[in-house]
Parts: structure tokens; sequence; C-alpha cells
């Protein structure tokens, strides 16, 4: 998804979502965060919900997400934790 939204010539200036709806910044950075063992500052204001429109990347790129958000966020949380320690 990255390279085609990088080299598509539709793509210039365009904001694309790439899951399958729209998602509030705190409902992926907190996760994130603590799989990191970071803490995350309160934003001054509420965190937004993207601006993008669902179904902008399949209709001007040909793209549809291959997994749900929930799915890309386990994959992202399972790449953020330590290993387990080996005995």
């Amino acid at each position: 998804m990255a390279w085609l939204a990088a080299t598509h010539t539709r793509a210039s200036g365009q904001t694309f979502l790439a899951v399958d709806r729209n998602v509030a910044i705190r409902d992926y950075l907190v996760p994130i965060a603590d799989a990191l063992g970071k803490a995350v500052v309160p934003p001054d204001r509420p965190p937004r919900i993207s601006r993008c429109r669902i179904g902008r990347i399949a209709e001007v790129l040909g793209y549809a997400p291959q997994h749900t958000f929930e799915q890309t966020l386990g994959e992202l949380l399972d790449l953020a934790r330590p290993p387990a320690p080996v005995d």
C-alpha cells in the first residue's frame, strides 16, 4: 500500500486511509505505546478521527486493505512487544 501511494500518479497530494474503517488516533497509538513500554502524553485536545474517506484508496488507486484494523493492530503489537526471555 505504501509503495502504491508513493508511486501512483493519481496519489500525488492525496491522503489515504489504508484500514477498513475510520479509527481514532487513541485506538492505535495507546496500545502500541503500551506494547513498547512508553507513556502516551495526553494531547491538549481529544484525538481526531481521520478525515480520510473510507474507500478513497480503492477508488483512486485500486487498493483494498488485506487485513482488518484489528488484525493489523495485532501484528503491530506483536512486533512492538519485547521478545520473551529464553531459559
